[in-house]
């Protein structure tokens, strides 16, 4: 008799840890589809911005790493869409996109952080005034497009926001 409800208990707790993991993996699987449905729109609008921005700047005053970083915020946004069409097309194992979401999303940030770092005129007042809005609608889109990667919304809305309080 012991040896019975043992062996039933070894099952119940067997068949926990399944549906535990099958639960756990649908809810990945999930996080994943809400964090690429919202990156169209969130690339869109980051690409939309930085397009704002280097034409404001580079209209104040020609400058080579003003055309260093817009290249980079086009092969990140093009890296980033290449990572969508992968993933609606499913190529490859679903484990493989929420680190490259999440360094998309970083590299993004690095990005907008190094403008607000070293691209902003001291001396005209309306081009700061350009790309402090543009930041302030990046950091609100990055709040609400990365609200499901809690880790990744604080280091990116950091990296982006710290370089204007110096």
């Amino acid at each position: 008799m012991n040896k019975k409800s043992n062996s039933a208990s070894n099952v119940d707790q067997f068949a926990s840890r399944v549906v535990s993991s099958v639960c756990e993996q649908a809810m990945f699987a999930q996080k994943i589809e809400i964090l690429y449905g919202n990156l169209l729109g969130s690339v869109f609008a980051n690409f939309l911005g930085a397009v704002l921005v280097y034409i404001s700047l580079n209209v104040v005053d020609y400058n080579p790493v003003l055309i260093v970083w817009f290249s980079g915020v086009g092969i990140v946004t093009l890296l980033r869409v290449i990572s969508l069409y992968l993933y609606r097309k499913q190529y490859l194992i679903p484990s493989f996109y929420l680190p490259v979401f999440f360094i998309g999303a970083m590299a993004s940030a690095f990005f907008w952080g190094f403008c607000v770092s070293y691209l902003m005129p001291f001396d005209n007042f309306l081009a700061q005034m350009i790309i402090i809005v543009v930041i302030a609608g990046v950091t609100a889109g990055v709040a609400h497009s990365l609200k499901w990667g809690f880790l990744v919304n604080v280091l990116s809305q950091f990296s982006v926001i710290s370089p204007l309080c110096a």
